[in-house]
């Protein structure tokens, strides 16, 4: 009986030393596996960081543009108001004119108010595109703006 408690204990003490070995075995697992959790949070929380600038970038390129071609817009209503005084101008001018040759100045002023109609209505258009621009600009520019708050949104709750 001596012999088999013995044969026991030594069994127990082999199986307590196998379970031991197993546990640190796992533990070590465990750690590499926490290790490896932790380095993909990080890229995880990189790569959204990343994606946040780019779309930001993004906006801000597209804002650009969209403040050029106001710029070029407002440029080109502003020659064509110029153009619209000096074509006022040159009728009133002519209108002077016209007092002394009425029958010459008569076809040259009709040309000139065809002229100044058209140098209008090219204006009232330019206004007109002006204006969609500075919509489309100010609706961008809310959507970015509401774009980059969801996002900053999306990353304060991931960070946290």
């Amino acid at each position: 009986a001596l012999r088999q408690r013995s044969a026991s204990l030594v069994e127990a003490q082999r199986s307590a030393q196998l379970a031991q070995t197993e546990r640190a075995v796992v533990e070590e697992r465990l750690r590499a596996l926490q290790r490896a959790v932790a380095l993909l949070e990080t890229e995880k929380k990189d790569a959204e960081r990343q994606t946040v600038e780019r779309q930001k970038l993004k906006s801000e390129e597209g804002s650009m543009r969209l403040s050029a071609e106001k710029s070029r817009l407002d440029r080109s209503l502003n020659t064509a108001e110029q153009e619209l005084q000096e074509a006022q101008q040159q009728i009133l001018m002519l209108q002077q004119t016209q007092l002394a040759e009425m029958e010459h100045s008569h076809s040259l002023c009709e040309s000139l108010v065809q002229q100044r109609d058209e140098v209008q209505r090219e204006a009232e258009r330019m206004r007109n595109s002006l204006r969609d621009a500075e919509r489309t600009l100010g609706t961008r520019d809310r959507a970015h703006r509401h774009r980059v708050k969801g996002l900053e949104e999306q990353v304060g709750m991931v960070s946290s």
